[in-house]
């Protein structure tokens, strides 16, 4: 996996190893995380409480959505994801705009043979995409829009942390729950755990 910004967007790029890629969703906001898919999720203000996430499949599907308003002292582990949302703003189904991705199968779809090795995902989110999450936060009323009528787009400087995760889905069938979720930081029993996003900071120079 690799990681690069200037100053438009932010690139994410995976490299998945697999002998079988399943990818039979094929309309925006599917299920992607039940098939072959990797995962990208930002709280840019490292709150724990708001953040965006985008899922690529193995097919060049998207599904993106804002998730706000995580509560603090929910029980991770044995509280189910959704009850660990305020009960007047869930996860926000969302079209992130401006968001650019690339995918490349080595190998064939839903044909596993020697010669299928795997896929690569490259992703290009736009700064702007931060904004949104904002923007839906003052819809549901956490931002006092007299303090803040115009929240800026939220451009990194060199020495800039973010809270941020990195996931890839690989199920063993498709459709059917279970399978394998891989994550650069460990979450526990979800992956909506924007608590336990890891730290990336932003740095200049090549």
């Amino acid at each position: 996996m690799r990681v690069l910004y200037d100053d438009t967007n932010l690139y994410v790029a995976f490299q998945c190893d697999d002998p079988e890629v399943i990818a039979t969703l094929l309309k925006r906001d599917d299920p992607l995380w039940k098939e072959d898919s990797i995962e990208v999720m930002i709280d840019a203000d490292g709150d724990s409480r708001g953040y965006v996430e985008l899922m690529v499949s193995a097919a060049n599907v998207l599904h993106d959505a804002v998730w706000a308003d995580f509560r603090k002292d929910a029980d991770w582990l044995t509280q189910p994801t959704w009850e660990r949302f305020e009960m007047d703003t869930p996860a926000k189904a969302y079209d992130v705009e401006g968001v650019i991705t690339a995918v490349k199968v080595n190998g064939t779809l839903h044909a596993p043979d020697e010669s299928t090795r795997g896929y690569t995902v490259e992703i290009a989110i736009p700064w702007t995409a931060m904004r949104e999450v904002d923007q839906f936060r003052q819809a549901a009323g956490k931002i006092d829009m007299t303090l803040a009528p115009l929240v800026p787009v939220r451009v990194p400087k060199p020495g800039t942390v973010w809270r941020m995760n990195f996931l890839r889905n690989n199920p063993t069938m498709p459709m059917l729950e279970g399978g394998e979720v891989s994550a650069w930081s460990p979450t526990g029993g979800s992956v909506h755990v924007p608590g336990a996003f890891g730290r990336v900071k932003f740095v200049s120079g090549p």
